[in-house]
């Protein structure tokens, strides 16, 4: 329908139609959109509509991402069957853990974390992509996911 209205240069709008047209454009369904563009094409004039949940949100910067300054999970990818996973900071009572899942879910590897560098053994788990978590109190705090190779 596009291609016909775009390539025939004697379609003209009558004012009911362009009337009826615009109606649809400026209502808030699923042919809108559709109809917005059909419009601009015809008319040369763009109908412009408030679409307030489609307002971008602003990133938080990378200093404000918490988990980006606290963890780090790395080599990326994992080579020599050892991966880092360093805590920077904590507090004495936090309860800290380490998981790693397969992208089934199934956890292959749970470890007792500390601040600091935590070394995991991936010897033991076959070459692929996994997740790696960090949980405090168990909630989780941290996710990075890692190839094994």
């Amino acid at each position: 329908m596009l291609s016909y209205i775009t390539q025939g240069k004697n379609f003209v709008l009558s004012n009911a139609q362009r009337a009826s047209l615009e109606s649809i454009a400026r209502a808030e369904n699923e042919y809108s959109g559709f109809a917005r563009t059909i419009y601009y094409l015809l008319t040369g004039h763009r109908i412009k509509i408030d679409l307030p949940h489609l307002i971008p949100v602003t990133p938080r910067s990378r200093e404000e991402n918490t988990s980006s300054s606290m963890y780090s999970s790395y080599p990326n990818p994992v080579i020599n069957n050892e991966h880092i996973v360093d805590i920077k900071h904590g507090k004495d009572n936090d309860k800290l853990e380490i998981r790693m899942s397969d992208l089934m879910g199934r956890i292959v590897i749970v470890k007792t974390a500390s601040i600091g560098e935590n070394i995991l053994d991936l010897s033991s788990v076959s070459n692929g992509l996994y997740l790696i978590e960090v949980v405090n109190n168990q909630q989780s705090v941290f996710t990075n996911k890692i190839v094994k190779m």
